[in-house]
């Protein structure tokens, strides 16, 4: 039996972890959210970054996530939950070896040869494919579920999923204006650049539709502004696309409770959708004019004017 696995693509700042909370209401899906944290999370002591589950709880104080814990636990060789196995990190160190390691693997991953791989790097692959779909399987039985939701956003990690036995993957390629992106960008890194951030956006976005497409994954490409305008819509044509019954799927997302990983918007209240667009007034009309120079033609071919 194939399970289906729902993977959110998307640069940082496009808005995935809204749409992870809206999809995550329907009864047939079940998400942890950025997947990728999981390793980091739960499994690493100390926890690397925020402490918190988006239910309110800390993540060692949370039920649901030492039910998944201890589920991944019994079925994963201890020596493999050693490996950051979530964010497919074969390697540790020295840094530039471990990003040869990970072209090495999506370029096999891509060619469906992953067999192929040197014997140390493929007995890793094969462990870290293992221990992730014990994971995705404890989540949809502890929720009583048959869809997973994965908004860990890295394309080579829909690639890996999609090509481990039992699993099939739909994408959601979530894009968002290159200006607000931009502008995101900016606010969390003062000592970054329009042109430079541009550049970064626009290679991101060609990329990730790129490997989609070469992986032969079938994505949907949704606008993050159109979610906001539009939610009800943009959700019945994603559940149409993943074969999800719209009807139930709800706007009242934070009315379910929810045990994500990611963006801390998560730990947030509020349940309104709104595009703030912020960019607009707090972007300097040079920075416009930087972004404009080396991504505005792409911008625009996008759906993205004035």
């Amino acid at each position: 039996m194939t399970t289906p696995i729902i993977y959110l693509v998307s640069p940082p700042y496009s808005g995935s972890t809204l749409l992870a909370l809206l999809l995550a209401t329907h009864p047939d899906v079940a998400t942890i959210g950025e997947r990728g944290h999981f390793y980091r999370k739960i499994m690493a002591s100390p926890v690397v970054g925020s402490p918190y589950c988006s239910c309110g709880r800390l993540f060692a104080g949370c039920d649901f996530w030492q039910t998944i814990k201890a589920a991944v636990a019994r079925e994963v060789d201890a020596r493999w939950l050693q490996l950051p196995f979530s964010t497919f990190q074969l390697i540790n160190r020295p840094r530039r070896l471990r990003h040869l390691v990970d072209q090495l693997c999506l370029r096999y991953a891509l060619a469906d040869k992953t067999d192929r791989l040197p014997f140390p790097l493929k007995r890793r692959y094969q462990a870290a494919q293992y221990a992730n779909a014990a994971l995705i399987r404890a989540v949809l039985a502890t929720r009583g579920a048959r869809v997973f939701l994965d908004s860990s956003k890295v394309v080579e990690h829909a690639v890996y999923l999609d090509r481990t036995t039992g699993f099939q993957v739909r994408a959601i390629h979530l894009v968002r204006d290159g200006r607000a992106q931009v502008h995101s960008t900016l606010s969390h890194h003062p000592e970054r650049d329009a042109a430079s951030a541009g550049r970064q956006w626009m290679a991101l976005v060609h990329q990730q539709a790129a490997i989609l497409d070469q992986a032969r994954i079938p994505y949907l490409t949704v606008k993050y502004e159109t979610l906001c305008a539009a939610p009800q819509e943009t959700l019945a044509s994603i559940c149409d696309f993943c074969d999800l019954d719209p009807d139930r799927v709800s706007l009242h997302f934070r009315q379910v409770e929810q045990h994500l990983m990611g963006n801390p918007m998560r730990l947030e209240s509020s349940q309104e959708i709104v595009d703030k667009q912020s960019w607009r007034s707090e972007m300097t009309p040079a920075d416009l004019r930087l972004f404009d120079q080396v991504a505005g033609e792409y911008n625009r071919s996008l759906g993205y004017g004035a």
